[in-house]
């Protein structure tokens, strides 16, 4: 009996053995088959990863190409920019030398028009200080042959007139003193400063002939006299060896001397007699040997003027006259004035 239970005792435990075990190898089975099903879904997502790794390297692929195409174009583009502008500096460079040489050309050019322009300047100035010349000749010839058919058509009458012993009449080089003779009397004419004063406003008015072309300009008044003058543009014509040359050039027109009241002076008896009267405070202190007394006259003062050069030639002076009509200021033109003396 004892060994009966034995046998079934052994058989049971051999079967809950066998039991485990094949429990256990289930479970291995399960797990098996869980891990290949895990592995395939791994393997699966690999190749999916794989497949877009390969996708994305193969875009960055074509991605580097056209980069390397393009780097390629911009090197061939860059090549041909230096090319060109190692072309245009060349040319450049000619272009400088070139503009350098006619610039030369036409500093040489400028010269060679200055100097025919000045010597032309030249000539015109010595024509028109003729043309002054002869112009004031005719006035004084004009003027005589007035006082000769003013004096022939006065009655006869019988003067005694001085006369003066002089040498020959000399052009005025040395110094002047200006008067005038009008109305019985004599006044200073401030002749000197007022053409200085005009001098000093050429440069500002000959600006003005941008926009207008004449200006007539005053100064002064100096004195008892105002100076008024005229500047104007011209057009003159040069020829060079370039061709003819159209320029404009301001000219001097005249001048005259305008009076500051309808009176001036003192009597010339009493300017005679007074040794304070101003016409002898302005000669006291002045060389008789190297100045000239020049007189502006009019024709109701010749008796004056006559006594008035006696008086001057006794006192040593060289005395100029010039005999103005009645209605006539005293004025000059572009070359100045030269009195003549005795």
């Amino acid at each position: 009996m004892r060994r009966v239970r034995s046998d079934s005792t052994d058989s049971l435990g051999h079967d809950s053995f066998l039991d485990v075990v094949a429990n256990l190898v289930g479970i291995l089975i399960i797990l098996v088959v869980l891990v290949g099903t895990q592995a395939g879904q791994q393997i699966a997502s690999a190749d999916t990863d794989l497949e877009q790794a390969e996708a994305q390297l193969e875009a960055k692929r074509q991605t580097l190409a056209g980069r390397r195409r393009t780097a390629d174009s911009l090197d061939r583009d860059n090549a041909e920019l230096q090319a060109r502008l190692k072309q245009e500096t060349a040319l450049a460079e000619i272009a400088s030398a070139e503009r350098d040489r006619l610039q030369q050309l036409v500093v040489l050019a400028e010269q060679e028009i200055a100097s025919r322009l000045s010597a032309a300047d030249q000539e015109r100035a010595a024509a028109a200080t003729q043309l002054a010349e002869t112009t004031s000749l005719q006035r004084r010839l004009q003027e005589l042959e007035r006082m000769r058919f003013d004096l022939e058509s006065t009655p006869v009458e019988t003067r005694v007139l001085e006369h003066h012993a002089t040498p020959l009449a000399r052009t005025v080089f040395n110094d002047e003193i200006h008067f005038r003779v009008k109305d019985g009397r004599i006044v200073h004419v401030p002749m000197e400063a007022l053409v200085d004063r005009m001098t000093e406003t050429f440069r500002f008015q000959i600006e003005k002939l941008g926009s207008v072309a004449e200006t007539t300009e005053t100064v002064g008044p100096i004195e008892e006299f105002r100076l008024q003058y005229a500047i104007r543009i011209e057009e003159q014509t040069v020829r060079t060896d370039l061709g003819p040359i159209r320029r404009q050039v301001p000219q001097f027109v005249g001048f005259v001397l305008l009076p500051t009241r309808p009176i001036l002076g003192e009597e010339l008896g009493v300017a005679l007699g007074d040794p304070n009267s101003d016409l002898q405070r302005r000669l006291a202190p002045l060389d008789t040997s190297s100045t000239t007394v020049t007189v502006w006259v009019y024709p109701d003062s010749y008796d004056q003027y006559l006594q008035l050069e006696t008086w001057l030639h006794e006192k040593g002076f060289l005395v100029a006259s010039w005999p103005l009509p009645s209605d006539q200021p005293i004025a000059g033109g572009p070359n100045g004035m030269r009195s003549v003396a005795q």
